[in-house]
């Protein structure tokens, strides 16, 4: 399990009243899910293995990496 640190009741900011605003948990549990894919992706690295991880389309050749594991995948993920 991972502790995001997050505020009781998510949300970090009182209103007059007592209320609250502005939940923490969705950056925080973004930046934590990224961060452990990095991780994920080094320690795969360090074993010899190719992490297989999604290009951005706005690199060259990016379009063409995402095709091959959407077909790659496209059984098994039926969104792709």
């Amino acid at each position: 399990m991972l502790d995001n640190g997050g505020e009781p009741g998510d949300a970090c900011m009182e209103l007059d009243g007592g209320r609250k605003t502005s939940p923490t948990s969705t950056v925080v549990g973004c930046a934590l899910l990224e961060a452990l894919v990095a991780e994920t992706a080094t320690c795969l690295q360090k074993m010899g293995k190719e992490p297989r991880v999604f290009a951005s389309s706005n690199t060259d050749g990016g379009d063409m990496v995402n095709q091959v594991y959407c077909r790659a995948y496209a059984q098994k993920v039926k969104a792709l």
